[in-house]
């Protein structure tokens, strides 16, 4: 039986991939799970096992191309290496099987894509943008804190590669920054609601900076909005120059409050 290896579903708000190399080329026997190519998003790179063991037939996608959800890579013949290799000359209908690598714990088949890895190397800051959505964050963030924040890479012996950097919170909300206290209407202050990111930040021997917060977002009108945008530049810049150290923020709680 022939079976067409297709690109997997993609990580959420991910359109397409790049095929990043192949592992093996036509005419190679394959074991089933072993990895036959990779595919690198902006996110993550994805490994597309063999769904059953037999000999690749055909591949249908070169190494650089772009695909998306559902493309078929390549041809895979299922059975024992001599049956498989008559039959991979033979032209028998295709029955269609998508790799599944939608799991995303320590032994599935998702890795943190060296692109992002280079790009938190390379730079200094980090600044985690979101809504403060139900007193945290949305989904795509924590997917992104679990599978780039991995161990080996970000925590744990040999987990160094973030070492030393610095990391700030920018969020928004649509409450009023007096509700956001200790005892308050929220209960909680905004930092106090922030720890198990800073405590995450924490582990990956990150320095976690005073979150940047914009309060009564749904109220803001379009001066309020560009005065928040010019703090938020302000900040940034002061970051990237050298001109805020930690020493100095950590006497206030917000970012911004610096420049009030």
């Amino acid at each position: 039986m022939t079976i067409e290896i297709k690109v997997p579903q993609l990580p959420e708000s991910v359109s397409d991939a790049t095929l990043v190399a192949w592992h093996r080329k036509a005419g190679d026997t394959v074991a089933r799970d072993e990895n036959l190519v990779d595919l690198e998003t902006d996110k993550v790179v994805l490994e597309v096992p063999a769904p059953a063991g037999g000999v690749l037939q055909e591949i249908l996608i070169k190494d650089g191309a772009t695909v998306v959800a559902g493309d078929v890579l390549a041809i895979l013949v299922e059975g024992d290496s001599k049956a498989s290799v008559a039959a991979a000359k033979s032209s028998a209908p295709a029955v269609e099987v998508t790799a599944d690598t939608s799991s995303n714990d320590d032994s599935g088949p998702i890795k943190t894509s060296p692109a992002v890895r280079r790009l938190l190397e390379e730079h200094d800051i980090i600044v985690w943008q979101h809504p403060f959505y139900w007193y945290s964050s949305p989904s795509l963030l924590k997917e992104w804190i679990d599978v780039v924040l991995q161990h080996g890479f970000a925590y744990g012996r040999e987990g160094k590669a973030l070492e030393g950097k610095k990391l700030m919170t920018a969020i928004t909300s649509g409450g009023r920054r007096d509700v956001y206290k200790e005892g308050g209407m929220r209960k909680y202050s905004i930092r106090q609601l922030l720890a198990p990111f800073e405590q995450t930040v924490t582990l990956c021997n990150i320095e976690y900076l005073p979150p940047f917060v914009v309060h009564g977002t749904h109220l803001l009108d379009i001066k309020g909005i560009i005065e928040a945008g010019q703090d938020y530049r302000r900040v940034i810049i002061a970051l990237r120059d050298g001109k805020l150290t930690a020493e100095e923020l950590s006497t206030f709680e917000y970012t911004n409050d610096v420049f009030v």
